[in-house]
Order: structure tokens, then C-alpha cells, then sequence
């Protein structure tokens, strides 16, 4: 089975991923779907359990039931049915709009869904921010920045606390040599420069979920940014689901 991801980062999704297997397995061995229904499930399934934390502090437990739930469906041919029931059930607008915009109000790298949001722009071969023949890919196996897109030092100054400044909202993959010329600029300072911005886009702000106004914005605005941002990522996250 083709992978979502590509990179070592990401391994923390082990009980995902486990479940992904054995489910990969099942479906395999005791139904008539198709590789490409096989795969589909597969990814929808282990996305859907990363984002809903649907195993929990007790994944054997969790695995067990849903086991038992797809050998019963499976027996009486609804599949399918309970796939769909499922997802729908739990990815609901609700959670894309509220749920998951919340989810991100955090400040580690190792959240669960931040390395989704990066699986997204990863899967879409996304460019990585203000550049043009970098792919955000490349900076990750690179090696590359997390850059605070209102640089902690910008933010500091103006009487910001570490965990307000490192939040997963205001991350995001860029080069060594952008990160330095960005500096501890205000992004409405920066985002004039025509030398950081040679290569920005409308495309490539989506691709990386800046708001479209944040060329307008200093700390006053920052609380307005980090809202706005996770509700694009979110967006960027659905993409992705939909795509699979």
C-alpha cells in the first residue's frame, strides 16, 4: 500500500498506522474490494482515527471493537455502509469549522495534527512559503526552518510570552535564507519587502494557509491571525482527507 507520508517525522503515528495495517490486512484477505478501494479506506481510516484520537489511552481496546464491528458488517455486506456511517459521523462540518480549528490551539510540533497539516501540503506537493522551486517536502527532509511567521523576536518585544508566540498557528516550513531576511519583522513589514515576496502568490498562501490579509497585519492583529490560520489549515486538512 502506497503511504500518505513520506517522512520519519511522522512516526509517531504508530497505533494509527498499526490499526491501518491490520485493517489493510482484513480487507484484503475477506473482502472482494479492489486495490484502490482497499487503499482508499485504509488512508480515510487511519486520518480519521489520527484526527478524532479515536484509540485514545487504550488503542488494543479500541482495535478489538472496531474489529468486531467490521467482521459484523463484512458478514452482512454492509462494508461500505459502515465506512461511510462512520466518517461522516465523526468528520462532521462541525468538526472541520469548530472541533479541529480548536485542536490546533497548541504549541508543540509533535501534535497530532500540525504533522497532519504538513501530510497535507506534503501529499499536495505543495511549495514551501514565498518560494518557488522549493517544495515543503524538501525543506522537511532538508532539514529546513520552522519559521514563526510573526517572528518570536517581533513578538517578544511587543510583550508576547512564549506560549504565545509558539503556537502551531503561527508556524510554518520555509529556507534558511527567507528566515533571514524576514528577520523580526512586523508581516506587514516584511510582506512589502518585493525581495522576501519575489516569489509569493495567492496559490502559494493557500497552499501554506496564510491569510489572505496578513501583508496588513502587526501584533495588534495577532490574535485575528492565529484564528484565521487554523481555520485554513483545517481547510487544508479536509483537502487532504477528500483527496484520498
Amino acid at each position: 500500500m502506497r503511504k500518505i507520508y513520506l517522512h520519519k517525522r511522522f512516526d509517531s503515528f504508530d497505533s494509527y498506522t498499526n490499526f491501518g495495517y491490520i485493517l489493510y490486512l482484513y480487507l484484503k484477505k475477506y473482502t472482494n474490494f479492489n486495490n484502490d478501494e482497499i487503499e482508499k479506506y485504509t488512508k480515510q481510516w487511519i486520518l480519521m482515527s489520527a484526527l478524532t484520537k479515536r484509540y485514545g489511552s487504550s488503542p488494543e481496546t479500541g482495535f478489538d471493537k472496531d474489529l468486531r464491528l467490521l467482521a459484523e458488517n463484512n458478514s452482512n455486506n454492509q462494508l461500505v455502509e459502515f465506512f461511510n456511517d462512520v466518517i461522516t459521523d465523526n468528520l462532521t462540518d462541525e468538526f472541520w469549522n469548530l472541533t479541529l480549528p480548536n485542536n490546533l490551539v497548541a504549541q508543540t510540533t509533535q501534535l497530532t495534527n500540525w504533522r497532519i497539516f504538513q501530510m497535507s501540503q506534503i501529499h499536495a506537493k505543495s511549495h514551501a512559503w514565498l518560494e518557488k522551486d522549493k517544495f515543503t517536502a524538501d525543506i522537511i527532509n532538508e532539514q529546513g526552518n520552522i519559521h514563526h511567521i510573526f517572528p518570536k523576536a517581533y513578538l517578544r518585544k511587543n510583550g508576547f510570552k512564549q506560549n504565545e508566540y509558539n503556537q502551531v498557528a503561527n508556524y510554518v516550513w520555509i529556507t534558511q535564507p527567507r528566515n533571514l531576511e524576514i528577520g523580526d519583522r512586523a508581516p506587514k513589514d516584511y510582506m512589502k519587502d518585493p525581495e522576501t515576496t519575489k516569489y509569493h502568490s495567492g496559490e502559494n498562501d493557500q497552499a501554506n494557509a496564510i491569510p489572505k490579509d496578513l501583508n496588513e497585519l502587526d501584533y495588534h492583529q495577532y490574535d485575528h491571525f492565529l484564528n484565521e490560520r487554523r481555520k485554513l489549515m483545517a481547510q487544508n486538512i479536509r483537502r487532504f482527507f477528500n483527496s484520498l
